[in-house]
């Protein structure tokens, strides 16, 4: 399934509603600005209702990890893939560190702050439901 970086077809938008995680003092990542930018599918009839991050460290210079984010039901997922398997649905599903990318070290640290801080913020995930359907 091919995505396409949202900045690349909205770059006015991706640079004012990128979001980031400025890390200073954490026991488990790096001080770093982590810039989560947003990747959709772009095949033509595809409503995957999923976003993919890639996380770029700017300090690093160099993309650090890769969580997948499937806003919909686990309803929605089962009958998109046409099948009940629970950890496909899973991985479709929520936020998962995406199985297919590299990961650096840095990605489990990463998908865990992106959980408990990014991911939980109402607002943002309807912002990425509006980019995803631009």
């Amino acid at each position: 399934m091919p995505y396409t970086m949202f900045y690349d077809r909205f770059p006015d938008i991706a640079e004012r509603e990128t979001r980031s995680l400025i890390v200073f003092d954490d026991p488990d990542l790096p001080p770093d600005t982590y810039a989560l930018t947003e990747l959709y599918c772009d095949e033509p009839g595809c409503d995957y209702r999923r976003v993919m991050f890639n996380v770029f460290a700017d300090g690093r210079k160099e993309f650090v990890a890769v969580i997948a984010y499937g806003w919909e039901s686990k309803d929605y997922y089962r009958e998109w893939a046409g099948e009940n398997d629970q950890e496909v649905i899973k991985d479709l599903k929520g936020p998962v560190l995406n199985r297919l990318s590299l990961q650096s070290e840095l990605a489990p640290a990463l998908f865990k702050k992106v959980k408990e801080i990014v991911l939980r913020d109402r607002l943002y995930i309807e912002r990425l439901k509006e980019h995803y359907q631009l």
